[in-house]
């Protein structure tokens, strides 16, 4: 039977390609015009579609490639001094689209007037324009960045007035206008400060934490510019915990995000996940780590709770068997780069989300064993070369574990 594959994952093109050779981007090149030709997913006692004498299935993908580079946002205007974090999202030839700020190479024309980062955090230095590039390969995009002499007028400080129990946190944020008139956020750019540290603390980044009961003023301020809210920091206790999600049923190998909401005497409600300790009454059937986030070891049921001081709540969390022991046979067209030495498959459960990873070594076919039955995978292949450099994933081919 021929198994229909999800939506493909375009060819990523190198990742990090500045820290590779440019002999390298070409074996890529290569490597991209060969691996994702035919790839072959091969589902063992698959279902649906045209049978085959065999039962197996499998499913020929056909190649994509990027067509083009767009860079967002569009000539943007900023002032002295402000960040403005840049995004690019790749065309390809099939017509979908996809987010690629990581596996681009970003630069500035003009450095002196914008800098910008790896990930495509620009930093206005003085004023004039540079165009800000993303490239990969043979493709790249651009847009322009026009640094103003814009001075900042006023700093607003939000949420305003806040109120929170002790033990818990806010984060503040500033806002600044400009002579201008434009408003551009500038939390990470002021210099934050509590009025009473005893009662409430603020780091770098304006969050802000309730020590004890009363109140603080928060501050931002940039050069003689200033702007402030009250932080009032309140004695209600904790009165009970909410876990959700309620009673979730995940098969094995899979994970389950849990949070907590807390009431309080005051009838206010917070989310306090990174607040309560995580508890899993059987880790032998699920884990559960300090972030709520729970993981199904084998089929059975156990109670997640989540406690603060005296104070806790509980779900119960069903983990079917699913089967542990289903597999998905995979084949793949060889690579005639020159440097070839292996392969490495990613997967997981998510589309273009790949949680797991193997080196298969140099060989063109491979059995993906001990994953949940009736579970569909994501799967994608890269190859890699002599010196470990690897290209970027294939396309994507998506199905059902048996």
């Amino acid at each position: 039977m021929i198994l229909k594959p999800g939506v493909p994952m375009e060819c990523q093109p190198v990742r990090n390609p500045t820290a590779f050779h440019k002999m390298w981007i070409k074996r890529a090149k290569d490597l991209f015009s060969v691996l994702p030709l035919v790839v072959f997913l091969i589902l063992v006692g698959c279902g649906g579609g045209s049978g085959t004498s065999s039962g197996a299935a499998s499913a020929a993908v056909a190649s994509t490639r990027i067509a083009s580079i767009s860079v967002a946002p569009a000539n943007p205007s900023i002032p002295v001094g402000v960040t403005k974090q840049f995004a690019a999202s790749g065309a390809y030839s099939n017509g979908t689209s996809q987010d690629i700020t990581t596996q681009v190479a970003w630069s500035s024309t003009n450095p002196s007037v914008v800098t910008v980062t790896p990930s495509g955090l620009a930093t206005a230095i003085t004023p004039g324009t540079a165009t800000i590039n993303a490239i990969t390969g043979d493709f790249g995009g651009n847009t322009t960045l026009t640094v103003t002499s814009a001075t900042l007028s006023s700093i607003a400080v939000t949420p305003a007035k806040p109120s929170m129990p002790v033990g818990l946190a806010e984060q503040f944020t500033a806002s600044g206008t400009y002579s201008d008139g434009t408003s551009h956020d500038i939390t990470t750019q002021v210099t934050w400060q509590s009025s009473n540290p005893s009662v409430a603390s603020i780091n770098s980044s304006g969050l802000g934490t309730p020590i004890t009961p009363g109140t603080a003023t928060i501050t931002a301020t940039s050069g003689s510019i200033s702007g402030n809210t009250t932080f009032t920091v309140t004695s209600a206790t904790l009165s009970s915990i909410a876990v959700t999600p309620a009673n979730p049923s995940i098969p094995v190998g899979l994970a389950k995000q849990f949070t907590a909401s807390g009431t309080y005497s005051d009838g206010t409600n917070h989310d306090i996940t990174a607040q309560v300790t995580w508890q899993s009454s059987n880790p032998s059937v699920a884990t559960v780590n300090g972030s709520g986030l729970a993981t199904a070891a084998s089929a059975g049921t156990a109670t997640i709770t989540a406690t603060s001081g005296s104070i806790s709540a509980n779900t119960i969390l069903t983990v079917s068997s699913g089967g542990a022991g289903g597999t998905i046979n995979l084949a793949w067209n060889p690579s005639t780069g020159p440097g070839l030495a292996g392969y490495k498959v990613y997967y997981g459960t998510a589309s273009r989300a790949y949680s797991n990873s193997t080196d298969v070594g140099n060989v063109t076919t491979y059995d993906l064993t001990g994953l949940t039955k009736g579970q569909t995978f994501f799967i994608a292949t890269t190859a890699y070369d002599t010196s470990h450099n690897e290209s970027g994933y294939s396309n994507e081919v998506s199905g059902v574990a048996k």
